[in-house]
């Protein structure tokens, strides 16, 4: 995510895709912004496999602070099961 004492960019999904090119246009979107202190800093979101239902199920549980072990399966990846959330990069 881009942010700042302004604004802030965050990558709410649907893929890694998002966050990456949030970062990679980086300049185009602080110039946008007429914000130039826009800086990059790492997002809970950014590695995730998001679909617009998880989102919704993830913000309406009210906690997103941790993940507990019995929570976490495998499904062609690591998911959040009670979330349906994919952290499509992690091992």
């Amino acid at each position: 995510m881009l942010v700042s004492a302004k604004n802030a960019v965050v990558s709410l999904g649907v893929s890694c895709q998002t966050a990456h090119q949030i970062r990679r246009h980086h300049r185009l979107i602080a110039t946008a912004l007429n914000d130039q202190d826009l800086k990059w800093q790492s997002s809970f979101f950014d590695n995730l496999i998001t679909p617009p239902s998880a989102v919704v199920s993830l913000f309406s549980s009210g906690d997103i602070s941790e993940v507990r072990a019995e929570e976490i399966g495998m499904y062609q990846r690591v998911v959040w099961s009670n979330h349906g959330l994919f952290f499509w990069h992690e091992q």
